[in-house]
């Protein structure tokens, strides 16, 4: 019998969310290796990654002289986020997600910067900067960012889409993919809203020709990937894949899930795939979208997101500090 996951590869392109590079898990390659900052804070707590801190502190060091803005900390954080990118490379064959620092989710310009430096220490550490997806927050001034980028041909992936308002902006200014995040199945209300967002959004990129894809992602059971075989692309979390691959869980009841967002009655009833032009013509100006929308479950997520990067700084603040006692110290600083 064929594994849960090589079904679920007939029906969407399979990505991995948040890869350990010290314990790859079986299922590879993958479409797309996706790192967000939940995922980085994760790895930077095992000690197997002790070594990488280090020479993500070093590097920070070294090269905070280039972005005197900046904390040596916050940038640390960036730099052990594209080190564990790098080790995952390989694993995946098509681009590489990384994410931007939340305290500038507020800011176009700021992420703009935040984007560049993302690209200008990639290529320092020797990752090919075509294969990198920028992560960005979707507030209004997150797709303010992402058109700019979209001009300059700098992919992006809004993270943090929790209302079809934002899953269309993401098609009208470019970004390579919407990211929705996957609730608990448990909870299982607001994963029928969190499908029907998805499915939504995958439709209106489809029938008007965006080339927008949706990402669904999160930390969930296995039979929620079966759930949403069909959707374009889906990032299970490592730990998922084992399952998948192995038959495990609950995922017997594939046959029964298999893209039925066409025919399930609460999308009708949700009015959540739309019928023609006009209905989405509605959503498509900047200025109605600024005034309609509160983000008030983004903001939430944002909030979230940098309590995270402050914890993630903290963490590798020791490591940002140069060991005096160490003779080698110039000749590591090189990496």
């Amino acid at each position: 019998m064929a594994s849960y996951l090589s079904q679920l590869r007939e029906l969407s392109r399979v990505s991995i969310l948040n890869p350990d590079i010290t314990n790859v898990p079986a299922g590879g390659p993958w479409q797309d290796a996706v790192s967000t900052i939940q995922g980085v804070i994760c790895w930077a707590h095992f000690p197997e990654h002790d070594d990488l801190k280090k020479k993500s502190g070093r590097n920070a060091r070294k090269w905070i002289g280039d972005y005197p803005d900046l904390k040596v900390e916050a940038l640390a954080v960036e730099i052990f986020a594209l080190r564990q990118l790098q080790g995952a490379s390989k694993h995946a064959e098509g681009l590489l997600h990384v994410q931007t620092n939340p305290e500038n989710a507020y800011s176009a310009e700021d992420l703009v910067e935040n984007a560049n430096r993302l690209l200008g220490l990639a290529e320092k550490i020797g990752l090919d900067t075509s294969r990198l997806c920028i992560i960005i927050p979707a507030t209004i001034e997150g797709f303010k960012a992402c058109e700019q980028l979209h001009k300059r041909d700098i992919a992006t992936s809004a993270s943090g889409i929790f209302y079809i308002d934002q899953a269309i902006m993401a098609g009208k200014v470019g970004c390579k993919y919407a990211a929705i995040w996957l609730p608990p199945y448990e909870d299982f209300p607001t994963w029928q809203d969190t499908y029907a967002l998805c499915a939504g959004a995958d439709d209106y990129y489809k029938k008007f020709g965006h080339e927008t894809k949706v990402m669904a992602q999160g930390i969930v059971d296995p039979i929620a990937w079966l759930s949403l075989a069909g959707i374009s692309n889906v990032a299970p979390e490592w730990s998922a894949m084992d399952l998948l691959e192995n038959n495990g869980s609950d995922a017997n009841a594939f046959p029964y899930f298999r893209w039925y967002s066409r025919c399930y009655p609460y999308l009708a009833e949700k009015d959540t795939i739309y019928k023609d032009w006009g209905d989405y013509q509605k959503q498509l100006s900047l200025e109605m979208f600024a005034n309609k929308m509160t983000n008030q479950t983004t903001d939430e997520q944002v909030a979230r997101w940098i309590g995270v990067q402050w914890e993630l700084e903290d963490l590798l603040e020791p490591f940002c500090k140069k060991n005096k006692k160490s003779k080698s110290t110039s000749a590591m600083d090189e990496d």
